[in-house]
């Protein structure tokens, strides 16, 4: 008897401490339309719809762009929430040559946060 309670308080403890780890670990999802190929973390993305999904909460994540079901891109991404949500599903580029065009920012209809990567540089033009 005293096992079977030693057995189901030890459980009952661990899925105390594995529940709040399990939902800071929360995934994110949106949506991505490339009007132009442009490279993120060194990974060349052709002009199309993708799927952008990321995990974790606070100011950095890891993020994963994926066409169809097929992780295409991955990257560390800053979380940045801004004051007011977007209007649209948008890009932000930053041009590491005339030809080449970097993402700094991926931005998302009806929400406040977006994804900015250290990886570019400067400012840059938009799309949606």
């Amino acid at each position: 008897m005293h096992s079977r309670s030693f057995h189901f308080l030890l459980a009952a403890l661990v899925l105390a401490i594995l529940l709040p780890a399990a939902a800071l670990a929360e995934t994110h999802t949106g949506s991505l339309n490339l009007p132009a190929a442009a490279s993120l973390n060194g990974k060349q993305l052709e002009p199309g719809i993708y799927k952008v999904r990321w995990e974790g909460e606070g100011s950095s994540a890891q993020i994963s762009i994926l066409k169809g079901k097929a992780t295409v891109a991955s990257a560390n991404a800053n979380v940045v929430n801004r004051d007011r949500a977007e209007r649209s599903n948008s890009v932000v580029f930053s041009s590491a040559t005339d030809v080449q065009k970097n993402i700094s920012e991926i931005r998302f209809e009806g929400k406040k946060t977006v994804l900015t990567f250290e990886n570019a540089s400067g400012g840059g033009a938009g799309a949606q």
